[in-house]
C-alpha cells in the first residue's frame, strides 16, 4: 500500500497494487475492482464486479483502476481520495436500437455503489449505498446533470451499446 508523499499543492491518496485476476478480460480505466477471496492471492488478486456478487463487490470492493490491466498485470487501485477518472453509469436499455429510459439526476456529492453488470458506480439510495458509509461520492460539477425522461435511440451519440456511462470525478473512501 502507498500514501501519496506529503505534498500541501495536491491532494493525497492511498493505493494499492493489485493484480487482475480475469481469465481473460481487461479491467478498464476507471472501473471498480473487488478482492477475489480465492485463498491464493487473496489481497492481491480482484476481479470485475460482474465477477463477483452484489454482496461482495461492496464488502470486498479493493478500489479503483488507475489504469486499464490486461489478466495477470499488477496495477494500482486506488483506495481512498479524490480520483479523476471513475466509470460512472447513467444507465441501460434492452437492445442499441432501444429508447434511453429515464435518468436520474446527478448532483454534487451524491453517493454511489457498485453496479455489477455494469463494472461501474450508480447512483443508489437502496441496498448497501442505504445502509453503509458511501464508497464514492461525486466529486464532479461538469458532469452533474438533471434528470431526463425517456429519450429515442439516437438521443445520445456518445452512447452507442446498451450502456450509458462516463467517466468522472469522484471520492473514494475504502478505508
Amino acid at each position: 500500500m502507498r500514501f501519496k508523499t506529503i505534498d500541501k499543492d495536491k491532494p493525497d491518496y492511498i493505493a494499492s497494487s493489485v493484480r487482475n485476476a480475469e481469465s481473460s478480460a481487461t479491467i478498464p480505466l476507471g472501473t471498480p475492482v473487488v478482492f477475489a477471496i480465492n485463498g491464493t492471492q487473496d489481497g492481491l488478486a480482484v476481479v470485475l464486479p460482474s465477477s463477483s456478487t452484489a454482496v461482495k463487490a461492496t464488502n470486498f470492493f479493493a478500489g479503483v483502476a488507475t489504469k486499464s490491466a490486461v489478466p495477470g498485470e499488477v496495477f494500482d487501485a486506488l483506495s481512498h481520495g479524490f480520483c479523476l477518472n471513475v466509470l460512472y453509469s447513467r444507465g441501460s436499455r434492452s437492445a442499441t436500437t432501444a429508447a434511453w429510459p429515464s435518468f436520474v439526476a446527478i448532483a454534487l456529492g451524491d453517493m454511489c455503489t457498485i453496479d455489477t453488470v455494469q463494472n461501474a458506480f450508480a447512483y443508489s439510495t437502496v441496498g448497501a449505498a442505504g445502509v453503509n458509509a458511501p464508497i464514492a461520492c461525486v466529486a464532479d460539477t461538469a458532469n452533474t446533470a438533471a434528470s431526463t425522461t425517456t429519450a429515442a435511440s439516437s438521443a445520445y451519440t456518445q452512447w452507442t451499446g446498451s450502456y450509458a456511462t462516463i467517466l468522472m470525478k469522484m471520492v473514494i473512501r475504502a478505508m
